[in-house]
């Protein structure tokens, strides 16, 4: 409910233009390297990123990414066409260009990322009889250019108060099931649902999840939830951090520091 409430916030200055704008932040990589789209939070623009300097710092750490930001706001996800729209107008061209793609979402960002591997990416994992019956459904899409490389999650949203209670009443995602159908919209409990697909897949073949927050982000509760199912090598939490860019700047280094993007890196090293 608490994502509703956010969307019912959108002004009337707030559109939704066919295609969707995008915002070249860094140089197009060669074909066969590295493609990072950026999703925004609630209240940030496809050119926040490049105002917080994360093309400065992939280029000090000596990564050869292309940052595509995508100018995601709050009206495409009340209209239900974000993903729509992300798919055709940022993921697509650059998956035919033969790049390797990754989203990076912030916030809300963050929910779009996993609103599209949810829809987009073939696990090969079908649901569990019980998650079935709860709602959740299996992918089914043209995987062989629409799949993503990875996940880069910054301090998202993971639902309402009443699903993490419900998953720390159950002591984490492997023992948690809905108990009833879970209604379309409710999209915190089909994310989660996702989530525990994800976590039955091969992690041979399923995309990659790095995870970054601040430990006094006002969502850090469902994050530490999160962090648990994932690598403890992907998981970056900041000392003291908010929910705010002084925090995401330099998680953004550590992220990119610790390797998150090494596959980049050795495709620079190799054309040099």
């Amino acid at each position: 409910m608490g994502l509703a409430i956010v969307l019912a916030s959108c002004t009337t200055f707030e559109r939704t233009p066919t295609p969707m704008r995008t915002v070249q932040i860094t140089e197009p990589a060669d074909a066969g390297e590295c493609a990072v789209v950026l999703l925004p939070g609630t209240f940030d623009r496809a050119e926040t990123f490049g105002a917080h300097g994360f093309d400065d710092i992939a280029n000090d750490l000596g990564l050869d990414l292309e940052l595509v930001a995508a100018d995601a706001n709050r009206a495409y996800y009340r209209q239900q066409v974000v993903l729509e729209r992300l798919r055709e107008d940022a993921i697509l061209p650059l998956r035919r260009a033969g790049k390797r793609v990754w989203i990076v979402g912030v916030s809300l960002g963050g929910v779009g990322a996993l609103l599209y591997a949810r829809d987009h990416v073939e696990l090969g994992v079908e649901p569990t009889a019980a998650a079935r019956l709860a709602g959740d459904r299996a992918t089914g899409t043209d995987t062989e250019i629409d799949d993503v490389d990875g996940l880069v999650l910054l301090a998202p949203y993971l639902g309402d108060d009443v699903v993490i209670e419900e998953l720390l009443e159950a002591q984490g995602l492997k023992h948690w099931t809905p108990s009833e159908p879970v209604a379309a919209e409710d999209f915190g409990r089909h994310l989660w649902l996702w989530l525990k697909r994800w976590q039955r897949a091969d992690p041979e073949t399923r995309p990659a999840i790095h995870l970054a927050f601040g430990d006094n982000d006002r969502f850090a509760v469902g994050n530490v939830l999160l962090s648990r199912e994932l690598d403890p090598r992907h998981v970056h939490v900041a000392a003291g951090g908010g929910h705010d860019w002084d925090t995401w700047t330099p998680l953004w280094r550590r992220l990119l520091a610790s390797g998150t993007f090494d596959v980049c890196r050795a495709s620079t090293e190799a054309g040099a």
